[in-house]
């Protein structure tokens, strides 16, 4: 044994308890695994113990799904949740009652089995090689999967891979009252605890909380040239839900996030799943209605992942349109759709004259309702598209794909929201505070920088007085 697992295996035995986890591992015989992530670790928490409450009674009689959730109430919640507080993040498999579920939260411990693509690149990620080593002794690849070993494994090598994941961070390593559940590495170690226990033929992902889409959380100003207060809860970007679902990827990803459906998001999104159900502008977390949800799984048993994916937005449109909580949901389809129209408006809005075209008539340009200070800084999708289409039927030019071709469903509580957004801010000091991050985006490098291009055209040397006179 090397010195590296008899340092593991020592720190192992010197804890007073190691608790080695409860396993699922099962047959892939479940239709659908759903995997519900319910941050309430700020000012949401009486809403995300609704919801919990909700995914419980929506799960009774459900045929060929497994139901599981992740629950995080912060470090110091001030709102009881009797008898069953806690605090910090902890996981369920909900498959009984309310008390029944709360009285047995879930415990990591060494998986089962692996699906092969992600033993390789995620499990065996960051481990030392004599460690990964050992565990390729004792995972063997059947089907697709790597599956371990039980008979054969030593109690005192399970517990130092055991201890080793912890440290690489795949599984929890016992302080999940202090972690992030924003951050991408909280997102990655809950969704891999499901794939690897609860392996079905589908998946459907939710996220719930706080989101601010690809905006960073910098400073920034109204129109009027007032700094806004960023606030100090946590907030899922974009970009660590896509490095949390990496080689976890899911058939639908359900946002139930504000600010997540604008052409930035989605484009890096694209690979994150083949099915997108988002917020344009706020999704309050108290418009969804998962027992409404889960019920109409039930009712209808959608089986493939399309008709799985219009049942979710249906749920989502007629929870917003019965909160009367204003905002707008919309259905994407991942895809070759999607990937046409980003080519087509690459290469539309690199036209110079077209740029200029949409800057002449920009007055007609749709922008969100003031659901918020960060939508305030967002443009309507459509309006864009109809000054570029009729720009290229006067002048010979392709045209941009109809918006349908990839969102296939949209409820808007307003007409100025038509489903997805773009970047298009009020003000020139707001730009400058975040124009190098924009330029960083996946989307800005797809683009070749033709719209950053267009945004600095409109914040020039004397970007301050275009942006209030227009």
């Amino acid at each position: 044994m090397t010195k590296k697992i008899t340092l593991l295996l020592a720190a192992a035995v010197t804890a007073a308890v190691l608790i080695a986890g409860v396993y699922f591992c099962r047959a892939a015989s479940e239709t659908w695994t759903f995997a519900f992530y319910l941050d309430g670790s700020q000012n949401l928490l009486l809403k995300q113990q609704k919801n919990l409450r909700e995914i419980i009674r929506g799960t009774t009689a459900l045929k060929n799904c497994t139901v599981v959730v992740y629950f995080d109430r912060g470090p110091e919640p001030d709102v009881p949740i009797m008898p069953y507080s806690w605090k910090g993040a902890r996981m369920f498999h909900v498959k009984g009652t309310y008390s029944e579920t709360l009285s047995c939260p879930l415990t990591a411990g060494l998986p089962r089995s692996v699906e092969e693509e992600r033993f390789n690149r995620l499990l065996l990620k960051g481990l030392p090689e004599e460690m990964a080593q050992l565990f390729s002794t004792y995972y063997s690849l059947t089907k697709g999967r790597y599956k371990l070993n039980t008979q054969k494994i030593t109690s005192g090598h399970e517990q130092a891979m055991v201890a080793a994941l912890r440290e690489s961070r795949y599984i929890d390593s016992g302080n999940s009252d202090t972690a992030d559940p924003a951050s991408a590495e909280s997102m990655s170690r809950f969704f891999s605890m499901v794939r690897d226990n609860f392996p079905s033929r589908h998946y459907a992902f939710f996220i719930t909380g706080h989101g601010q889409g690809w905006f960073s959380g910098t400073v920034r100003y109204t129109p009027s040239g007032k700094q806004i207060i960023s606030q100090n809860t946590p907030a899922f970007r974009v970009s660590d839900i896509v490095r949390g679902l990496e080689f976890n990827e899911p058939d639908i990803l359900c946002l139930d996030l504000c600010l997540m459906a604008d052409l930035e998001s989605v484009y890096s999104l694209k690979e994150s799943a083949s099915w997108l159900v988002l917020g344009q502008g706020p999704m309050p977390a108290s418009a969804q209605d998962y027992e409404a949800l889960l019920r109409s799984v039930r009712e209808n048993s959608p089986a493939g992942a399309e008709s799985m994916a219009r049942t979710v937005f249906k749920s989502s449109a007629c929870s917003l349109e019965e909160s009367r909580l204003n905002g707008a949901v919309c259905l994407v389809k991942t895809g070759e759709e999607l990937e046409a129209f980003y080519s087509s408006f690459s290469q539309i809005i690199g036209d110079e004259k077209v740029r200029r075209k949409i800057l002449d008539e920009e007055i007609s340009l749709t922008r969100l309702p003031r659901w918020g200070a960060l939508a305030d800084d967002m443009i309507d999708v459509r309006s864009l598209v109809e000054i570029i289409n009729a720009h290229s039927v006067n002048n010979s030019m392709n045209a941009l794909p109809e918006l349908n071709s990839f969102m296939h469903e949209v409820f808007s509580t307003s007409d100025r929201a038509t489903g997805i957004s773009i970047y298009y801010p009020a003000d020139c000091a707001s730009f400058k505070t975040i124009r190098d991050e924009y330029a960083s985006l996946d989307f800005s490098r797809a683009t070749h920088g033709a719209w950053l291009e267009l945004l600095d055209s409109r914040c020039g040397d004397d970007g301050d007085d275009q942006f209030s006179s227009r």
